[in-house]
């Protein structure tokens, strides 16, 4: 399969891109923040200071007039509003899953004991 020289020039850049997530990913986790939520806020601000030129020259430039700018802010706050909202619904519920299937298991062991007692007794 040919590859021509812009696919590899972008896949290079893809592969530094993951390299510099990966790597702070890494440092974030030694200095004890570790967990899904964390890595994702590294892909988010990594996202953010690409699209704002902090790691060289931005990829997208926005000529956009003042109203139009002011629309796409209130609702990317919207978005972000949102996002957040599922976000901590999300984490709520998988709590209360948490609790429901440590509360079955200790159910089952219950079960399983009388079970391998020979059931319960009629004496």
């Amino acid at each position: 399969m040919l590859i021509s020289n812009g696919q590899v020039l972008l896949g290079a850049i893809m592969s530094k891109k993951a390299d510099d997530i990966q790597f702070a990913i890494k440092l974030n986790k030694r200095m004890g923040l570790k967990g899904v939520s964390w890595e994702n806020h590294v892909v988010a601000q990594y996202t953010l200071n690409e699209e704002l030129g902090n790691h060289g020259t931005p990829e997208a430039y926005y000529d956009l007039d003042q109203t139009t700018r002011d629309v796409l802010l209130a609702h990317a706050r919207q978005d972000a509003a949102h996002a957040l909202l599922n976000t901590t619904s999300i984490l709520k519920n998988q709590k209360k899953l948490y609790r429901l299937v440590f509360f079955l298991t200790i159910v089952m062991c219950i079960v399983l004991f009388i079970v391998l007692q020979g059931g319960p007794r009629n004496y």
